[in-house]
């Protein structure tokens, strides 16, 4: 075999169990197909970039087959040129280039490995920080991006099916202006064997979304009764300022949570006393029906059911498992209905 560069013989050598073949005059070397990459310990012969490269034909022919060869860049942005046969894939290296070929893909590997140890180590640092920040192995702000957007869009896709249908159906039961005392009693046991059926089937998925509509229904119909109460005292007006004010608290704690992502955790068990204080001061104004009583228990539920709202939406973007939509949506649901009958409740006995 003559060498392609000078049109010496070369002479064969093994290395590392592959015959290369040497010129002895210009110290070039020819590589078959594959073998620079089987020297080098790459995956192919010239770099992935060298594509977006262009050939340049030459006068050398190959020595394997006499066709012409191609000057082409080993990598993009790369000063070192190999001849290259299109036909047989061999390539020619000049004298020296084959060292500088090896640092380049040494440095390559050495920032390729660097950019993998600091990316592990950033995703690992997050992991950590957000695990003891959180108290939770599996937040789930550690799921992946797509995973948590669309657990997040799912529940708040359900709460506004939700209070559409309670809008709707307590329409419904104002319109046709039901009074009657047995109707009101069926609901109210409906309501809460519903309620422990939502809880109990909630990670059934047909199932569950049944039963949370159903719901929500069945809320709306509750609602209207006490609606028209106010209805009929010509303060139908309050009903939309409830609604204004309750939509105004509920977007702006949802933007603070979903902005800083604090951990609202902590004051569960302060809600949990407010709430038993809530259902305390609830029944003395039964027994003691009092203006004041009714003032002080909607102040109260209307700080208890914010708080609630900051709770369960922190829970919703750190805690609950991503199949926990249905809970993670009723549990926002009964806050904001609480909270709307609270603000009802205070303006209502302001007037």
């Amino acid at each position: 075999m003559k060498c392609p560069s000078c049109g010496e013989y070369m002479y064969s050598k093994k290395i590392r169990g592959i015959d290369l073949d040497f010129c002895p005059s210009c110290r070039g070397t020819w590589f078959d197909h594959s073998e620079l990459a089987a020297a080098l310990q790459t995956k192919s012969d010239l770099h992935a970039s060298s594509i977006y490269t262009s050939s340049t034909r030459t006068e050398m022919e190959c020595p394997v087959c006499t066709t012409t060869l191609y000057h082409k860049a080993y990598a993009q942005h790369f000063d070192v040129e190999v001849d290259q046969c299109h036909s047989c894939s061999g390539i020619f290296v000049d004298k020296g280039e084959i060292t500088k070929i090896k640092e380049f893909n040494k440095n390559l590997q050495e920032k390729f490995t660097e950019y993998k140890r600091k990316r592990m180590q950033k995703s690992n640092e997050q992991k950590k920080k957000l695990s003891n920040l959180y108290k939770s192995e599996n937040p789930v702000l550690a799921e992946s991006l797509l995973v948590r957007k669309t657990f997040i869009q799912k529940v708040y896709g359900l709460l506004a099916i939700s209070l559409f249908i309670s809008a709707l159906f307590a329409y419904i039961g104002i319109l046709l202006n039901i009074r009657s005392v047995f109707l009101i009693q069926c609901l109210v046991v409906g309501y809460f064997a519903i309620f422990g059926l939502l809880l109990w089937f909630r990670r059934k998925k047909v199932l569950g979304l049944t039963l949370l509509l159903s719901y929500a229904a069945i809320t709306g119909f509750i609602l209207s009764f006490s609606l028209m109460h106010y209805m009929e005292r010509g303060l139908g007006h309050l009903i939309w300022l409830s609604l204004f004010v309750t939509a105004l608290l509920f977007f702006g704690l949802s933007f603070y949570v979903h902005n800083t992502r604090k951990d609202f955790s902590a004051w569960s068990g302060f809600l949990y006393c407010g709430l038993w204080l809530i259902i305390g001061t609830s029944i003395c104004y039964i027994l003691f029906p009092m203006k004041i009583l009714s003032i002080v228990n909607a102040s109260a539920g209307i700080l208890i059911f914010c708080g609630y709202i900051l709770l369960d939406t922190s829970k919703i973007l750190l805690k609950f498992n991503t199949d926990e939509y249905i809970l993670a949506t009723l549990e926002l649901y009964l806050d904001i209905v609480n909270l709307f009958l609270d603000i009802l409740r205070l303006l209502g006995e302001k007037d």
